[in-house]
């Protein structure tokens, strides 16, 4: 869930092994592995939530979404499932859903791809402009 929304539903083992949403891939890149097996440095997840008391416009993560597209600072994006490889129900609502590879990476890997800036009249402290950074 981010700020009262189910962004992602999946078993657990699907869910490690093939985040879906932005939110999900943030928050595992920024958690500790219990197994030891941390192979890169923890990542936060850059800005910060919205304010609940101020009405929502678009998608809640689009400020803070490395893969938002304008449609993300409009509407508020609908689940869509699909079974996964193992054979279970995964479900994710994203108007740009990470591809596997850019999940492991934790940021789009389209070379031409930026993150779409708020419209104009919507302004925000909490929005992060992102930089193309190499994956070590």
């Amino acid at each position: 869930m981010y700020s009262g929304m189910i962004v992602e539903t999946a078993t657990t083992d699907d869910l490690f092994a093939a985040p879906s949403h932005p939110y999900t891939i943030g928050l595992l890149r920024a958690s500790p592995r219990i197994d030891g097996e941390q192979e890169n440095a923890l990542v936060p997840i850059d800005g910060v939530p919205p304010n609940q008391l101020l009405p929502l416009q678009g998608c809640p993560f689009a400020p803070r979404c490395r893969w938002r597209r304008p449609i993300c600072w409009r509407e508020v994006p609908t689940s869509a499932a699909w079974t996964s490889e193992t054979g279970t129900m995964h479900v994710a609502a994203c108007h740009n859903r990470p591809t596997p590879a850019e999940a492991a990476a934790g940021m789009p890997l389209e070379p031409s791809f930026a993150a779409a800036l708020p419209p104009d009249g919507l302004s925000s402290p909490d929005i992060v402009l992102f930089e193309r950074r190499e994956v070590t």
